[in-house]
């Protein structure tokens, strides 16, 4: 099954039988013009379903974003505030120059980090402001964590 969720700019494609229950999910981060991709589940019992991904299944998702700049970031572990927020209570602006409030920032964790951003509860989502970026985290990370992030314009 296919579908696509456009007020999240996400392709969904699932397959789902009596044996198995796998969902692989695109994003717009995929910004190249002709996208096309061959995405093979397996189950156990060595069950296959193959399918072919194209740019027009994708949409105008990747189209409609313009990528601007990348860079590493450090997530210090000292300087996060408590807003109360129900699911991430702490956060931390990183400065981040040329972000925008309508920008997207993606943030991927470096390897040797992942076990701090784990263990610290760092939420997968960002939020744009001007000139920053706000990460939140369910307590505070015990050491700084390094990271790579996108800006994406709309």
């Amino acid at each position: 099954m296919k579908s696509v969720d456009a007020e999240k700019e996400l392709l969904v494609i699932e397959a789902v039988d009596t044996a198995s229950s796998n969902t692989l999910v695109l994003s717009e981060n995929l910004t190249t013009e002709n996208v096309t991709s061959i995405v093979v589940f397996s189950t156990v019992e060595a069950d296959i379903l193959a399918l072919k991904i194209s740019s027009q299944d994708i949409g105008a998702a990747a189209a409609s974003h313009t990528h601007v700049s990348t860079g590493a970031v450090s997530i210090p572990a000292s300087g996060w505030k408590n807003d109360n927020n129900a699911s991430y209570p702490y956060y931390c602006d990183l400065s981040i120059s040329g972000a925008a409030a309508s920008d997207r920032v993606d943030l991927n964790i470096v390897s040797s980090s992942i076990d701090i951003a784990v263990a610290c509860g760092l939420c997968p989502l960002t939020e744009a402001f001007s000139g920053k970026v706000r990460l939140r985290a369910k307590k505070v990370p015990t050491a700084a964590i390094s990271a790579e992030y996108w800006i994406m314009k709309k």
